[in-house]
């Protein structure tokens, strides 16, 4: 099912080409400069954050990228308060200047189909040549109860910037 969800291209005149990792390390703020405010990097990074108060997902104020090897990157989230939370995250290089997420990107819950359905978010992160972190991705759901009665979500893309402080 994971192979069916592509990431939409974005325009190439405005990604800034990662050709050094270290070009991503960095503080960055967890709310978006797309004017979404629900949609902060905490809440994209870590699913978890879904089943939280909303209200905790939105007290992360910055976060910190590095990279700890050649295949996982390190997310610190933080706030003026000296609550942290770290994420810890598989990526791989792509051709295109971005870097894919292998952030337990399949997700079941129930028996799908039967009582039950399955979450799929697949994401990219990179940088804009402004500097800012752009985090692209696809999310989609489907689900049944007793095959009869069909649930989900449709297929949502999505594509936010984040400052880098």
């Amino acid at each position: 099912m994971q192979a069916c969800l592509t990431i939409p291209k974005y325009k190439k005149s405005a990604i800034k080409p990662i050709n050094d990792s270290r070009l991503l390390e960095g503080t960055y703020s967890n709310f978006n400069n797309n004017g979404i405010n629900h949609r902060t990097a905490f809440q994209l990074i870590n699913w978890k954050a879904n089943k939280i108060n909303n209200a905790d997902t939105t007290n992360f104020s910055t976060f910190n990228i590095r990279i700890l090897n050649d295949r996982t990157l390190s997310f610190n989230f933080s706030n003026s308060l000296g609550r942290t939370e770290t994420k810890k995250v598989k990526f791989r290089v792509q051709d295109n200047g971005f870097f894919i997420l292998r952030n337990h990107n399949f997700r079941l819950i129930g028996i799908p189909y039967i009582l039950g359905y399955y979450d799929i978010k697949k994401m990219e992160i990179g940088l804009t040549e402004k500097n800012e972190l752009i985090i692209n991705g696809v999310e989609k759901g489907e689900g049944a109860i007793l095959i009869v009665l069909g649930s989900g979500y449709p297929k949502t893309n999505f594509s936010l910037t984040y400052e880098k402080k």
